[in-house]
């Protein structure tokens, strides 16, 4: 009878040795500026390598459609934070956020607040059988306002203090002073903030939160309540990093 390593080699199978060793070369060979595609675990597991992110464009997040046309939220509220799941394929550095405003609050003065915060990594399950993990939870940064009581594409230039973000979940966050606000977007096709009664998802949440302010960490014992619009509403991608 034969051994399980003769059987391998008379069928074209190298033996489990040689072939993992040389997977663990080829991800070597196809390690490009930090990133791969092959995760750095044993075993080594193929992952796909996203096409987005390319320097010089600004990227709204990949999971949002824009089809069958854009649309505009109407009635954008104040006193409420919005957060839009932000994934990043591959470590970029951004050195710009900005977001199309489609309809003027009204009122003079009024602003709109922006921030990013990254994902929980802690998969520990609560006593209820919940879990933060992917949820926003540290705030990275508070990029501060762009003006509501008027229209347009709004940009933050932070290029004297450039944000370097590794390949990650991460989250976009508004808070909006004055109601009233449109602002250009698009129905979500993709989501990642699951639903605990029925089988859809979406692309973030809203809870009540007084404007200006940031929690550090997220405050997730508010009440969270799903949305699934995404909007114009991204970063500047200065160049990838190294």
């Amino acid at each position: 009878m034969l051994t399980p390593k003769f059987k391998a080699t008379k069928l074209g199978i190298a033996p489990r040795s040689q072939s993992y060793q040389r997977s663990a070369e080829v991800a070597d060979e196809l390690n490009v500026r930090g990133t791969s595609f092959f995760s750095k675990t044993d075993p080594k597991i193929l992952t796909p390598c996203h096409p987005l992110f390319v320097p010089g464009y600004y990227y709204a997040s990949p999971l949002i459609s824009f089809s069958p046309s854009d649309l505009s939220w109407d009635d954008f509220p104040a006193d409420t934070i919005y957060v839009f799941a932000y994934p990043v394929p591959r470590q970029i550095v951004a050195s710009k956020i900005a977001i199309e405003i489609g309809g003027a609050s009204g009122t003079a003065g009024s602003t709109l607040s922006m921030a990013l915060y990254d994902a929980f990594k802690d998969y520990t399950m609560s006593e209820q059988g919940t879990t933060k993990y992917g949820l926003p939870h540290n705030l990275v940064r508070n990029f501060g306002t762009v003006a509501t009581d008027s229209t347009g594409v709004k940009v933050i230039d932070f290029s004297d203090n450039k944000l370097t973000l590794p390949a990650d979940l991460y989250w976009l966050g508004l808070n909006n002073s004055h109601g009233l606000v449109d602002i250009i977007g698009g129905k979500a096709s993709m989501g990642i903030y699951g639903y605990s009664d029925r089988p859809i998802n979406a692309s973030g949440f809203y809870q009540s939160t007084i404007y200006g302010t940031w929690p550090n960490p997220f405050d997730l014992s508010l009440t969270r309540t799903a949305h699934k619009i995404g909007l114009r509403f991204g970063f500047w991608v200065y160049s990838l990093g190294e």
